[in-house]
């Protein structure tokens, strides 16, 4: 059975509908254990023990929040191998900045998670 982990951050709710949406697309697969919730509520130290991770951030000014920084430096602290993961942002503001946090939550992603197999899209 492939374990998923859906963790997020959200100051408005959007976010978390989001999460919740991707939960739902997943759970239509059969065989796939999903686990969902915000960075507060997920025990670091269980993670390794999942097959994928999903994390969301909004954007806030063009970077993804500062906590989905600090989900990033502990996912690196765990030194996870051979395992996916995929961003997603969400964003309310103008077109032509939608996809800047997303890019700059995969960059940060690809530097301190070297070794995971990175997806990302934009919500």
């Amino acid at each position: 059975m492939i374990k998923v982990l859906i963790v997020y951050d959200t100051k408005y709710g959007n976010t978390k509908l989001a999460a919740e949406s991707i939960l739902k697309g997943i759970k239509v697969a059969e065989k796939i254990e999903t686990v969902i919730g915000h960075f507060k509520e997920v025990n670091a130290e269980k993670v390794a023990d999942y097959d994928v991770i999903v994390s969301g951030a909004p954007n806030h000014n063009g970077r993804p929040s500062r906590i989905m920084k600090k989900i990033v430096d502990r996912l690196a602290e765990l030194n996870l191998e051979a395992k996916d993961v995929a961003v997603f942002g969400t964003y309310a503001g103008r077109i032509k900045t939608l996809d800047r946090a997303v890019k700059k939550l995969k960059n940060m992603v690809e530097k301190k998670l070297p070794t995971l197999n990175l997806f990302y899209f934009f919500m």
